[in-house]
Order: structure tokens, then sequence, then C-alpha cells
């Protein structure tokens, strides 16, 4: 097998593929680092995407999909990969996802299915809250199968291919295959408590679980009929809902209660209806208000006759106390009768609401309302309910609990924050290193022109650092590109004053690193390190156009205006040979060996010249020195060594023609230029 692909993947082994999923060549392998900088790559699993696949909204929905940052129970994709022309590896487009070690659902229903009702609940809970974290970036998987789910040897469950699956499979001509994630998370808890595969196209209203396995209890049996039905009026909402009845099942499993509650009612399992019980709440009033009404009528008569017989003068006094008696009688009877009236009206079984999403505030108002004592258990962290909602809850929602008792519920506190590290003066590597340690996504990444920060440098975040957001708050990054191309050089002009030569000087750009030279439209000079050049060696009485370029790490300038010059006609005086000046200024003549002057005359245009160069190093050493010699040659370097600040530098150094110009650079910038 070929060991790199575009560079970039170093291939591990070859991998099998599912049976039923969309791809069916991949690659386990290592991506390489980009620079010295970065730690040894992550390792990624590639798989083949069939070519048919290859789609405009295939590739928009894998962008979607990139953007869904990493969580415990959500596989990582990070993108496409176009690979062609590598030996033992099939050209074409390859899905470059997170590698984990386990096996897909589907191979574990194969092996083992029934799964047991502690090992379905889990599962089940682990997708719904994958589901519900994707949900909360705005994207939706659209095709749950056990294809797309994995369970590691640590037990976790990761689910993977979000939004990508169903843009393939549609591409494929499978658009029956993608469905709403809460019909899809019943029909894969269905698959698990029985072993047999669901018809994903099929409605399976009517299709109970407990009809293939008789050990489904009724509430697991209500949440599939209830999450796989298309009736409206008996689905779940949302997944959240989903995932509330399962929490509870799994509590109700732990603490040994009873699962004979369904989410659907005694219709379809053996839980009490909460239409029973109100219908026993309206019974129970109705009683208790006729007796009080037969009551106050009685006491009225009685004291339209008492006012009668007051009114006569001749009834006896023992009668009117007798009568006030029996009134006193009568009013303890109708305050007995409303106190009872109080006690009937209220019921003495309640079946428990559902509060999940419900601000806490409003569940105390539907607690007082239904007679039941609402507890807050705790508070707690929750990615999904704003703060002050109710995310938990015991007894589960349909429960039937005695009036007055107690609904112990976990209040959100919202998205735990985190400070956000400072990735300032980081490489893009390391600052991705310190977002995961620091539990954070990373957002986008994209390179800007800077000034005062390194290429390849992070020059910016947002959110800034020291900052505290949601742990799953995406913290975008800027890295620097370094200086920006420098504008055109300034400022040229070209001089003659020399038979044979043009003389080139223009402003120096801090932009530019080096400069380039074009004389008629064609390159003659690059990497120069000051703004100035000459042409030698040419005839005389030519005419030349010369523009130049500024150069650093991020390319070449646009030309400079373009300037014209022609060389002298007439020949040049005789030169005499001296010795170039020192750095610090201080002249020396060329000697012999014994130290003593020579002397040099002027030679011919391809005679040999030899001179000595002299000149001190500057101090607060090392420095790099260098000699360069321009002549009928081209330009050379002579001497290029590292030495101690206030060194003497003494080298002979030889030249061809009538015109050397001699240039001194320490540490790559240009101390003195002659011409000799």
């Amino acid at each position: 097998m070929a060991s790199i692909l575009n560079e970039r993947y170093e291939v591990i082994d070859l991998q099998t593929v599912a049976e039923g999923d969309f791809t069916r060549i991949a690659y386990k392998a290592r991506v390489l680092p980009k620079s010295t900088e970065e730690s040894e790559g992550r390792i990624v699993l590639l798989r083949q995407l069939p070519r048919a696949a290859d789609t405009k909204d295939v590739r928009a929905a894998a962008g979607e999909a990139a953007s869904l940052p990493s969580s415990p129970n959500i596989q990582r994709f990070y993108g496409l990969a176009e690979i062609a022309g590598e030996t033992d590896i099939q050209d074409g487009v390859y899905l470059v996802s997170e590698y984990s070690r386990g096996i897909s659902l589907r191979e574990r229903i194969r092996r083992v299915a029934p799964f047991s009702l502690a090992v379905s609940l889990d599962i089940s809970i682990a997708i719904c809250q994958a589901v519900l974290r994707a949900e909360s970036f705005g994207i939706a998987h659209e095709a749950l199968r056990p294809e797309s789910i994995l369970l590691t040897p640590e037990g976790q469950v990761r689910v993977g291919d979000f939004r990508i699956a169903c843009a393939i499979l549609s591409a494929l001509g499978e658009e029956s295959f993608c469905q709403d994630d809460r019909r899809a998370i019943g029909l894969l808890l269905y698959e698990m408590l029985t072993g047999v595969a669901a018809d994903q196209v099929v409605v399976v209203d009517g299709h109970s679980p407990r009809q293939i396995n008789p050990n489904v209890p009724p509430a697991l049996d209500g949440i599939v009929a209830k999450a796989t039905s298309l009736d409206t009026y008996k689905q779940y909402t949302d997944v959240s809902r989903i995932l509330a009845d399962l929490q509870s099942a799994r509590e109700d499993l732990k603490a040994g209660k009873s699962l004979s509650w369904s989410p659907l009612g005694p219709a379809n399992g053996s839980g009490v209806a909460r239409s029973t019980a109100r219908t026993a709440q309206a019974t129970t009033r109705t009683i208790a208000v006729k007796p009080i009404t037969e009551t106050r009528t009685m006491t009225t008569r009685r004291r339209e006759r008492n006012r009668d017989q007051d009114d006569d003068p001749d009834y006896p006094v023992w009668s009117k106390v007798l009568l006030s008696i029996l009134a006193v009688i009568v009013i303890g009877l109708v305050f007995a009768g409303a106190y009872l009236y109080t006690i009937l009206s209220v019921p003495s079984d309640v079946i428990v609401p559902n509060l999940i999403g419900k601000q806490y505030s409003d569940a105390q108002k539907i607690a007082a309302s239904d007679h039941f004592v609402l507890v807050k258990a705790a508070d707690n962290f929750s990615d999904i309910l704003p703060a002050g909602s109710i995310y938990e809850m015991s007894p589960a929602p349909g429960r039937s609990i005695k009036a007055g008792k107690d609904v112990s519920v976990t209040v959100s506190d919202g998205p735990q924050l985190v400070a956000v590290p400072d990735l300032s003066q980081m490489t893009l590597a390391r600052a991705e290193q310190t977002l995961t340690a620091a539990s954070l996504p990373q957002g986008s990444v994209s390179f800007e022109y800077s000034d005062t920060v390194t290429k390849g440098i992070v020059s910016s975040q947002q959110p800034a650092a020291d900052s505290n957001v949601a742990h799953d708050t995406p913290i975008n990054i800027v890295v620097s590109k370094g200086p920006a191309p420098p504008v055109a050089p300034t400022g040229l002009s070209a001089t003659s004053s020399v038979d044979g030569e043009i003389d080139l000087t223009w402003n120096d750009d801090p932009d530019a690193v080096t400069y380039n030279v074009y004389r008629d439209g064609t390159k003659l000079q690059s990497a120069l390190p000051q703004a100035a050049y000459s042409d030698v060696n040419l005839g005389s009485g030519e005419t030349h156009t010369y523009t130049v370029t500024g150069v650093n790490d991020n390319g070449e300038s646009p030309q400079s205006a373009a300037v014209q010059a022609t060389t002298l006609v007439d020949g040049s005086p005789d030169q005499t040979a001296t010795t170039a000046p020192t750095a610090d200024s201080s002249a020396s003549t060329n000697t012999d060996s014994n130290g003593a002057p020579v002397e040099t005359t002027t030679p011919s245009s391809d005679k040999q010249r030899r001179f000595e160069i002299r000149f001190r190093v500057p101090p607060n050493g090392p420095h790099n020195c260098q000699i360069e010699v321009q002549d009928t040659t081209g330009t050379n370097i002579v001497y290029d060594q590292d030495r101690q600040g206030g060194d003497i530098v003494d080298d002979n150094v030889i030249g061809f023609g009538n015109k050397i110009i001699f240039r001194i650079f320490v540490d790559g910038k240009l101390i003195r230029q002659d011409t000799l």
C-alpha cells in the first residue's frame, strides 16, 4: 500500500466497513504535522465516497457536518479529501472523520440482541443526547441507522455522519431512508429490544415490541409506540421529551420500581390514564356540593320562622331559647359541611404532569393546583435547557401518586461556563491542543496579514481571552500570514556615468526583504538585499528600460514605474584600483605579504585584478560577515563567515573587468558599497 496520501495522510491499515453503510473502502491513517512545531497528527478514518454521491448538495452537507464541534457522544467529521495518482489506493473523494475503535450498533444487534432493558436504555439515552447536542448547533442527523452508531470497547456510544449521511443516501436515490430523528430513535430502540430489524419505510404503528419480546415493559413499549407514531396527537413533540421518558424509565429500573406506566396511558400499557383521575375529582366535587346547598336552604327557612315567632309577643321565652340553641347547631353544621367540602374536593390520587422544560416558578404553580409537593433536589449545569428550567424529575410524568406526595426535580443552571484561554503567541497546532485541554470546541480558522505578529502565530481570537463562556462555545482563531506583500517600489532612477554601465537606485521599502531587477521585461537580478544595482558590461549608447519589485515571505510586489537610461558613448577615464574602505570608515591600501604597499595599475577589461578588503566587525557579536563582488563574471559571495564583535576581517579578493563593485554585509545588512 502507498504510505503517504496527498503529502498529508500516512496510511496505517485497511479497514472493513460494515455491510449496509454507504461506503465500502476505508483506510485508517495518521494526519502528518504541517510543520516541525506541530505535534504528531490525529488518527482519522478515510472512507471512499461513491462517485454518484459526489454532488453539490453532498459537498454542502459535508461543510455543515464539519462545523459540528467534538462531543463525547458525537463522532467528529473533518471534511472531504480528494486523492488521486496514489499506488494501490483507489482514486476518488474520501470522507475524513475521527477514528475510534469499536463495532457498529448493527453488528452488536446481530450478535447479541435482544438487549437487556438497562443496555437498551443507556444506548438510547446516549443517542438522544448526541442528537440534542447537534440540534443546539442547528444540525439534524436525518438518517439515524444502526450503521451510523459506534459502540467503543470503553462503553461509549458515538453517533456519526450527521447531516451528510442523508445527503449521500439521497444522491444515491435512497431518500426513503432519510427521516425524522424522533422516529429513527424509536426504531433503534425497537431493534435493540427485539433483535428484529425495524422496517424504516413501512409505518410500525401497532407493531409492539411486546408482541416479539414479552419481557418488554409497558413503559418502553409505550415510548417506542409514541416515538414511531405518525399520529400527531400521539407522537413526541421533540427529542428532549423522548429523553425525559427514557431517563425516568432508567431511574425506575435502577430503583426497582414498576415500569407498568406508559406515556400513552392504559390504551397502550397498564399505566393509569390521566383523564381517569380527573373524572374522579369532578365526581367527588359534585357529591360534596349538594349536601351543603340543602343545609343552607334549611337554615334559611328556620331563620325565617324564628323571625316570625319573634314578632309574636305571646311566643314563650323557653321556645326562643330552644330556637337559639338549634340555630347554633345548624350554623356549626354549615361550617362542618364547608370543611368536609374542602377535604373531599382534594383527590386521593394525582397523575404527575410533565414538568421537563418548564421554569421552576411555573412548576410550583402547577404543583399547588394539582395537589402535590414540588421539591428541588439539586441545581446542575445543562447544555440543553436554559437556567431555571427543569430537566429531570422523579416520579416520571404520567405516574400516579397520592395527593400531597413529593415530586423531586433537578433544575438547570444553564451551560457550565469556562474561562477562555489566551491563544496569542501560539502556533495553530498548539492553540488547538490548548482548546482541547480546556474542553472548548474550535470554531473557524482564518488568516490575515500582520506587521507585528510572526507568520503562523495566532494574532487574535473571539471570544476574547479570559472571558467566561459556555463550554460548547466555538472559539474562532485568526492566524498571522506575516507582513503583506510589498507595494510597488517608488523613486526608481537610472543613470550612466561610466561607459557600458547603468546605475539604478530606488526607495527602500520596510516590507521588502529583497528586490528583483527587470531589464526590458526580463528578470536581470534577484534577491538583492539593498535598494541599488549596477548593470554592467553594456555596449556604448545602449538604451534599456528598467523596473524593480520588492519581495518578502508572502510574495512579490507589482513592478515599479518603468525608467529608461542610455549608456555613455564616450569611454570612461582610466581608474586606479584602490582598496575598499573599512566598515568603520577607516581605509587601507593593497599590501604585499610583508605589509608593504603594492603599486597597482588600471588593468584591461578582461584582466584579473586582486584587492585586499579589510574592515572591523561591529561590537556585541558574533555576527555573520559577507563580502560580495560584482564584476564581468556576475555577482558572487566571496567571503561568508561568522566573526566575533571587534574582529578585523582581512581578506584578498579577485575581480575581473574595468569596474568592480564591492559590497560588505553584516548579518544580511549592507554596511558598505564601493566601486573600483
